[in-house]
């Protein structure tokens, strides 16, 4: 009987060392932290811009327009267009040039240009960017448009989220008592990409296809 009493209290005694390693390990779990970035970088959205037709285009638009300020030739800010607002009353004497008094002609006012850059470029530019402009709501190659180019040789940085700002001389056409029906496209544009997207047989480009970024805008000039 005494033997056997011995070995129990010699099983108790080992199971309670066997215990004690597991007890430790559960009480007293080591901590374990994940590590993240303070600044992770996250890849560009390359989203295909839509052409006119409501298809893709081939390749992503590289700039997002963002606003046109038209400056005085005073110097003051005449107004701004925007996505969303188009429209811009002109006060007639703010141009930097316009026509002989009473007749109609080219009007010309200074124009500061903003865009970001949404995504690198598909092809590197060769001179450099261009801006142009043509009149109505839907220009094409400029063998059948009378396409104005207003900017060449442009260098933009590849920054993607960087806004850019370019100053140009924006011209179009005045005509007295008609000024609310005119229509002006501005088209940014890469040298070698807008010369890589190709017409289908009988079929034209349109500006707003092959340009990076682009706005429609209808300014309506007022004589005081």
């Amino acid at each position: 009987m005494k033997q056997i009493l011995i070995l129990i209290l010699l099983v108790c005694s080992l199971a309670a060392q066997a215990q004690k390693p597991l007890s430790a390990t559960l009480t007293n779990p080591k901590n374990l932290t994940l590590q993240v970035p303070k600044n992770p970088k996250i890849p560009p959205l390359n989203l295909p811009c839509k052409m006119a037709n409501g298809l893709d285009r081939p390749f992503a638009c590289e700039f997002r327009f963002d606003r046109l300020d038209f400056i005085g030739n005073d110097g003051k800010l005449l107004g701004s267009v925007v996505p969303k607002k188009v429209t811009l009353t002109l006060p007639f004497g703010k141009a930097k040039k316009t026509p002989p008094a009473g007749q109609d002609g080219p009007i010309t006012y200074a124009v500061k240009g903003y865009f970001t850059r949404i995504n690198k470029a598909t092809f590197p530019v060769n001179k450099g960017y261009l801006i142009q402009s043509c009149p109505g709501p839907q220009c094409f190659d400029a063998q059948f448009t009378d396409i104005s180019t207003l900017v060449t040789g442009l260098q933009i940085p590849a920054t993607v989220g960087k806004q850019t700002m370019v100053p140009f001389d924006l011209t179009f056409a005045y005509r007295k008592g008609k000024e609310d029906e005119l229509v002006v496209g501005v088209y940014l544009q890469n040298d070698v990409t807008t010369n890589s997207i190709k017409p289908k047989p009988g079929t034209v480009v349109a500006m707003h296809d092959k340009a990076e970024a682009s706005t429609l805008l209808a300014p309506i000039v007022k004589k005081p």
